[in-house]
């Protein structure tokens, strides 16, 4: 039948996509050791020195002053927002397509009447419903978004030492120069606005699965994960209240 040839031609299409994509986590991969080795070479080669003004931004050591790192930082920052929400982008669509794969396999097993075959081949938790925003991005993407935060945070860390160890040198004559000041304050920013940026990138992504899910929860298919998906949801409202009253404890 035509709608069985279509279907099977999906779910080819499917495992076409996913080997299409190795690609794309190549140049993921490549792009994020490229930030590694940039940002490593100026941490390494940087004093713990501001410049003196904006034209001098390499000292009489051949060494790059503080200034360099914190730009460095902060194109490090928007490299790795662009790569998180590309790998986000990816491996939520790669879910969201798993939906229709799970389908395809679900209506033709239990048609041949080979139900407990399927869950005798595929894992219990071989299905695209009720992940979390730890889980829901799918397969390697999910993978890269991990190292690309803590990328992000190991990044921050090392920044905040040479930062910390100006000050340190400095303490006694009070702070450094206006443009030294100008760099931390714009660094600053760029740090809030980060982290602004991946809550934010996750969120919209993770909405963008669930709605997605919503579409299937009702479906045949998928109404097996009704009731899962009702409990998840109350967990999870009640982790939130755990989590807001501990910090109005704690506070």
């Amino acid at each position: 039948m035509i709608k069985d040839k279509l279907e099977e031609q999906l779910h080819e299409q499917y495992a076409i996509n996913n080997n299409a994509n190795l690609a794309s986590i190549m140049v993921l991969i490549v792009s994020l050791i490229s930030v590694v080795g940039i940002y490593g070479f100026i941490f390494i080669y940087s004093s713990i020195d501001f410049a003196i003004d904006w034209g001098h931004f390499v000292n009489n050591q051949k060494t790059y002053s503080l200034d360099v790192l914190l730009f460095a930082t902060i194109a490090s920052y928007i490299i790795l927002l662009i790569l998180f929400y590309l790998a986000a982008y990816l491996g939520v669509n790669q879910r969201k397509e798993q939906f229709i794969t799970y389908a395809i396999r679900k209506k033709h097993y239990e048609q041949s009447g080979e139900k407990n075959d399927y869950d005798r081949i595929f894992p219990s938790n071989y299905h695209p419903f009720n992940k979390t925003k730890y889980d829901f991005i799918q397969g390697l993407y999910g993978e890269i978004c991990c190292i690309l935060k803590i990328l992000f945070w190991i990044i921050t860390i090392l920044t905040l030492v040479k930062i910390g160890f100006n000050l340190y040198k400095y303490h006694e004559y009070g702070l450094v120069s206006y443009s030294a000041m100008t760099v931390i304050v714009i660094f600053i920013i760029f740090f809030i606005l980060s982290l602004v940026s991946f809550c934010c990138i996750i969120a919209s992504q993770f909405h963008s699965y669930q709605k997605r899910e919503s579409e299937f929860i009702e479906k045949k298919w998928g109404l097996e994960f009704k009731n899962q998906e009702k409990e998840t949801a109350k967990r999870i409202c009640c982790i939130r209240k755990f989590l807001c009253c501990y910090n109005l404890i704690t506070f």
